[in-house]
């Protein structure tokens, strides 16, 4: 029932105590097996943060009414000064996994720590508080790292409460995943597409290329593919249909994102933060 959850190490939350389950189930557990942050912060998602001890706890606290309470506003001089080529933080293959956290942290404000929240509960969906050129800013990003970034029912419902915080507190909302929003910025390089143009050629042509002798096969694939991509694929076909916005340089990200959220309407959304 609360909006943030920061717990230290000897934080307990449990509603009913170890007496009582084991009267009631039978098995014997301790406090912290049954309350304690290893469980909240990895199975339940009820702890948003855990720090390493009481007065870190505090300082976590104190961190979090100044990204909730002094909201800031956006400086567009500080956005322009801390932009950085970001795309050098990604791997120059599509099918490799990265750390997203990287990429977050050179996207925001280097002087704030990015606060993330719930971490290790579904951490294939990063989310977390942090100020984007001296403004607090809400960051939702899928981390390619775990389970390759895809969400499942943990994922989706941690977003899900993110999101709500965001709006209830009218903190604008940095969404760094593939999902519609209200502008859509994309680097020179993005995939826009269900699915890579090889992948896709195998379906379509399917009987083409088994009709293909096998010698022969790939290199009519690799044709197709690139014929593919020319045709169907690339941000330039995106803009066309207005799934993209804008094509944006990696190193003006930050800019690109002060302006868009510095041009957007500044209001709470009209609900509380429910639990979700």
């Amino acid at each position: 029932l609360t909006d943030v959850v920061v717990m230290a190490p000897e934080g307990r939350v449990f509603v009913t105590g170890p007496d009582i389950v084991r009267s009631v189930t039978g098995e014997d557990v301790d406090m912290a097996s049954l309350g304690g942050p290893d469980t909240h912060h990895k199975k339940s998602g009820v702890c948003h943060i855990v720090a390493d001890d009481e007065l870190d706890a505090y300082e976590r606290g104190r961190r979090l009414v100044g990204l909730f309470g002094q909201q800031g506003h956006f400086d567009r001089n500080k956005a322009e000064a801390g932009d950085t080529d970001l795309h050098a933080l990604l791997p120059d293959s599509a099918r490799r996994a990265y750390d997203v956290h990287p990429l977050l942290d050179a996207l925001l404000d280097s002087d704030t720590p990015f606060e993330e929240f719930q971490a290790k509960w579904a951490p294939s969906m990063v989310v977390g508080l942090g100020r984007l050129s001296g403004r607090t800013v809400g960051v939702l990003a899928n981390n390619p790292l775990r389970l390759g970034g895809c969400l499942n029912s943990e994922s989706a419902e941690k977003a899900a409460r993110f999101v709500r915080l965001c709006d209830a507190f009218g903190i604008p909302l940095i969404v760094v995943v593939e999902l519609n929003a209200t502008k859509v910025f994309a680097w020179p390089d993005a995939e826009v597409a269900v699915m890579g143009a090889k992948a896709a050629v195998g379906i379509l042509h399917k009987k083409k290329l088994a009709a293909t002798p096998e010698d022969e096969r790939e290199a009519l694939h690799e044709e197709l593919a690139a014929e593919h991509e020319r045709i169907a694929g690339g941000v330039d076909s995106a803009i066309e249909i207005g799934v993209v916005d804008e094509k944006i340089d990696p190193a003006h990200t930050r800019s690109k994102l002060t302006q868009a959220l510095a041009e957007a309407p500044a209001r709470r959304g009209r609900h509380k933060n429910i639990p979700l």
